[in-house]
């Protein structure tokens, strides 16, 4: 029996590796790379070993890495879908022999230099040092990914043989999604009025940043931000709401319902957030300030005062919206006997005269003698549901009722003149 030692086995291991490598390239290469490297690891100085590797480069192979022929000025790349690309430089570390060809390919998300699927770059013995600059893009889609990643590969082909190498270069890319970022406001309208009411609303980010956002706000001359205009955001408190306040300058003039404006901008460094595009948030003004009425015909000979809301007798406010008032008034004439007259409160606006009110109010006040009569009324109207200018009216019927108002009795008949003029109310839209 023939009995084989252990380095008589590493020898016959060793050389049927090298045959395999030198004649059945595909098949033994990896097997042997592998082996070779292990070879380096244990730092053999042996004489058999020298021997393979004497006659491996007598045989044109070389050691040499794909990795360590080409040059890269970034390792890793960032981009954002459908917005920021990134880009690198390449080229080889060593002269070739032959002219070189690098085919990159890349997945089917991403672009180099607007091209789908990839690009190949040329190199010669002269041009290798010149490095080539490749652009990579996302492309945009409609699906919330979070963070992804993909790779660029490398292949090497030449005629050269130290640049032929089947094993590509890859380098990582971080594809950032776009679709879920962005700015949340709990209010995008606000309404403030003129020495009255202020607004407010919440703000916070949609996703966590890589980086500071900042947002900062700037108002238009009718209105002031109240405490802080500008917010910082951080990858820790994104989610963390924070409030920005605004109310009306009181000035004195009769400007009626108005509004403005308040513009947003954002500063980061992360690229996501510097592509969104922030709106303007909307702020409707109550003017406080009369308006112009003198082209109104109007006897006011028997009021004395009429308040709505607690203020003038010129209100602004939304559809549907409930109006407390106060009315005193005097009755200078009446047909002196006892009985109950009622006073009817109506909002009319110019397409309603001679018809319904909007909105109305009923009292009844015995009208028997003495006069004049001093007399309060306190009730509740409410604003009318179209947007507009309408005119609040006191109306007395001396043969009239109050109630009911339905079914064509009492006083819902008879609206043929909207009275005496008390004030304006003016809806929002």
């Amino acid at each position: 029996m023939l009995l084989i030692d252990d380095f008589q086995l590493k020898q016959w291991y060793r050389f049927l590796l090298l045959f395999f490598n030198l004649f059945f390239w595909n098949c033994g290469y990896a097997h042997y790379e592998m082996y070779i490297e292990d070879l380096f690891q244990s730092k053999s100085k042996s004489t058999e070993n020298q021997l393979i590797l004497t006659s491996i480069f007598q045989n044109g192979l070389s050691l040499t890495t794909n990795q360590e022929l080409l040059e890269f000025s970034k390792t890793k790349l960032s981009v954002v879908e459908g917005y920021q690309g990134d880009e690198y430089q390449l080229k080889l570390k060593t002269a070739p022999k032959e002219n070189v060809s690098i085919d990159i390919s890349c997945d089917s998300s991403l672009m180099i230099n607007g091209n789908l699927g990839g690009i190949r770059l040329e190199y010669d013995p002269n041009t290798w040092n010149s490095p080539q600059t490749l652009t990579v893009t996302a492309t945009a889609n409609q699906y919330q990914e979070g963070i992804s990643k993909a790779k660029l590969q490398h292949y090497l082909l030449s005629n050269d043989p130290n640049f032929n190498q089947t094993k590509p270069i890859e380098l990582d890319v971080m594809i950032l999604d776009s679709n879920d970022v962005g700015v949340l406001f709990s209010k995008t309208n606000l309404s403030v009025a003129e020495s009255g009411n202020a607004d407010s609303f919440e703000i916070q980010l949609s996703t966590q940043p890589f980086d500071t956002v900042t947002l900062n706000f700037n108002s238009a001359s009718e209105i002031q931000i109240l405490g802080q205009s500008s917010f910082v955001f951080t990858p820790e408190n994104w989610n963390v709401s924070q409030t920005l306040s605004v109310s009306a300058f009181d000035d004195s003039l009769s400007e009626g319902a108005h509004s403005a404006v308040i513009i947003p901008s954002l500063l980061s460094n992360d690229s996501r957030y510097q592509s969104i595009n922030l709106n303007e948030i909307q702020v409707r003004i109550v003017d406080n300030d009369a308006p112009d009425v003198t082209l109104v015909s109007v006897d006011r000979s028997i009021l004395q005062t009429f308040r709505l809301n607690g203020g003038t007798n010129h209100w602004v406010g939304l559809s549907n919206q409930t109006i407390p008032f106060s009315l005193d008034f005097s009755i200078t004439g009446s047909c002196n006997v006892s009985c109950n007259v009622p006073f009817l409160i109506g909002i009319y606006g110019s397409t309603k005269l001679n018809q319904t009110p909007d909105s109305r109010v009923c009292q009844t006040f015995n009208d028997a003698a003495p006069h004049p009569k001093n007399l309060s009324f306190n009730g509740i109207l409410a604003a009318p549901i179209e947007p507009g200018i309408y005119m609040v009216t006191i109306w007395r019927s001396t043969g009239g009722q109050c109630n009911p108002w339905a079914g064509g009795l009492g006083m819902v008949n008879n609206y043929s003149t909207q009275g005496r003029f008390l004030g304006v109310i003016e809806v929002l839209p």
